[in-house]
């Protein structure tokens, strides 16, 4: 069981950092292209960094609770 929940977590945050990645390129392309303003990139990226950074606490949390919880 503890090998499922630790693969749960390394899955868990590679999907955050993969998604992460994604989202921060598609922001830069449309900046490149002149869709959007300087001010809305650096908007959009600093929501994308707030959402980031609560995913890989929730998941740190999680893990931190499951192997208190043996």
């Amino acid at each position: 069981m503890k090998n499922v929940k630790s693969i749960g977590v390394v899955f868990g945050v590679g999907g955050a950092l993969l998604g992460s990645y994604f989202s921060f390129t598609a922001v830069q392309l449309e900046l490149i292209s002149g869709n959007i303003t300087g001010q809305q990139a650096g908007v959009s990226c600093a929501i994308l960094a707030i959402v980031l950074g609560f995913s890989l606490a929730v998941a740190g949390i999680l893990s931190n609770h499951t192997n208190r919880n043996k």
